[in-house]
Formats: structure tokens, sequence, C-alpha cells
């Protein structure tokens, strides 16, 4: 009897504590998100040293308070090029939820609401996901050339179907609710009813879905970097420095070591907040 009675309130005891913890890591995530927008926005302003300036002389070395997370291969600051990484996945996430994002939710709201175009775009959004993700990427990214626009239209087409099947999902669950009747019947053409009645019901959905496509961007770019098929060098990205490390992975791990934790760091705090953006729209529709 006593274990029995112990079981629901160690059940009751877990939930509170991981209630307690959620709101903690949540501000953790925005914390490091809001730390890696500052950096990148303001790289060029804050004192850092230039991340293109070579200096064999001081090569792999460890931190010091001239490079406070040491050097490269090449001799060129670790802060500083982790600084101007975070500016180039930053561009990358916005581009990629600019353009794909953007363009998946006018798509899929359209094959959501009417069924005409439904066809074609469902069609192009298959065809596109019959693609390993990964390989179609490189493959228009070696087609388009090594270029930080070309990486975002890449990663933009292939994270496009996404968004149409989770915009399209969203509308097909509002589109026949009392308020778009209404507005159907009082005459309302079908452009307005999407921007005036369907978007607002399905915003937050895609706003939470939309960052967590930027992680996955984050991680393609990253990939892409890493193949020698992203952003060209001698710009930094932190894929980029990551293969750049590889070679001296025995004498000078945090080459490689930093970008990858600061880019697991991001896809992390990044699908956080996004699920939390999720967990709060199921709640406010139950």
């Amino acid at each position: 009897m006593t274990a029995a009675v112990a079981s629901p309130m160690r059940d009751a005891l877990a939930r509170g504590l991981s209630g307690l913890r959620r709101p903690r890591m949540l501000w953790l995530a925005w914390a490091w998100l809001g730390l890696v927008a500052f950096v990148g926005v303001f790289a060029d302003v804050l004192p850092f040293l230039d991340p293109n300036d070579i200096d064999l002389l001081n090569a792999r070395q460890g931190p010091s308070p001239e490079h406070w997370l040491g050097t490269d291969s090449l001799g060129r600051d670790l802060l500083a090029r982790m600084a101007f990484g975070a500016r180039i996945d930053l561009l990358v996430a916005i581009g990629v939820i600019a353009i794909g994002g953007v363009v998946g939710c006018v798509l899929g709201m359209i094959a959501g609401y009417s069924s005409r175009p439904a066809a074609v775009i469902l069609w192009l959004a298959d065809t596109i996901l019959a693609f390993p993700a990964l390989i179609l990427a490189v493959a228009l990214a070696a087609f388009l050339g090594p270029s930080l626009p070309n990486v975002v239209l890449v990663i933009s087409i292939v994270a496009m179907p996404t968004f149409i099947r989770v915009a399209r999902a969203g509308t097909l669950q509002v589109r026949d609710r009392d308020f778009v009747l209404a507005a159907r019947a009082y005459g309302s053409t079908a452009p307005r009813i999407i921007a005036l009645q369907i978007w607002p019901n399905i915003r937050r959905t895609m706003i939470g879905f939309s960052l967590m496509i930027a992680a996955v961007a984050i991680i393609v770019e990253g990939a892409l970097s890493f193949l020698g098929a992203g952003v060209p060098q001698p710009q930094a990205s932190w894929g980029g420095m990551i293969a750049e490390g590889v070679a001296s992975l025995t004498v000078a791990p945090l080459q490689s070591l930093l970008p990858a934790t600061a880019l697991v760091l991001t896809v992390l705090a990044l699908n956080a907040v996004g699920e939390s953006g999720d967990e709060a729209t199921m709640t406010r529709v139950v």
C-alpha cells in the first residue's frame, strides 16, 4: 500500500522538477541564441582581430592573452573566426526561413485551401522529397558552386517541401471552421481568407517549425562547408573551421572542437525554443 501511494507521489515530484527545469533550460537557450546573434551582427564593431590575418609563426597555438581561444593551422585567431562564423550561420538560417519558409508556407496554405493547385504543389514537394536531403543539397551546391547565396538557395530548396507539408496540414485543420466559412459566405476572396483567417491560426506553429528548420539549415551548411561545397575560403564558417581542424585534431583539438561545440549548442537551443513554441500552441488549442 505504501509503495502504491509513493509511486504516484514520485511521478508527480518528477513532473514538477521537470517543469521547473524546463523554463531554466529555455532561458539558457534564449541567452545562447541572443549571444550568437549579438556577436554575429556586431562582429565588425567588437574588438576582434582580423579573422583572415595569417601568422604562420603562431600557428596552432593554445589560448593566450593575445589569442583568447588560440589560433588555427594558419595562425588565424579562433575567437575572431568563431564570431564571423556565427554571422555566416545566422545569415544562412535567416535566408532559408525568408526564402524556403515564406514560399513553402504560401504554397502550403494554397494547397490546403484550394484543391485545384494542390496536385501540382504536392507533386513538386514530393519530387524534392524523393531525394535524400543531404545528397540533393550537395549535388545542387556542387552544380551552382560554393558561395553564401548559393548555399542559402540550395538549403531553401531542400527545406521548402517540409514547409509546404506542415502549412498544408495546418490549413486543412482550419479551412472548414466557422469563421472561415463565414468569411467565404460574406464574399471574401481566397487570398484574403488565407491572409486574414488561416495564417493567423497557423502562425505560431509555423514560427516554431521555422526555428527547427533553422537548426537543420545550420547543420546542412556545416556539412556543405565540411565537404568543400559551402562557404568558400577565406570566409569563416563553423563547418569550414571543423573541416580545417580535422588534420590537426591531435595537435590542436580546439580548432575543431570549438566550432563543433558552438554548432551543437546553437542547434540544441533552436530546437528547444522551437519545441516550446509548439507546446504553447498545443496547450492553447487544447
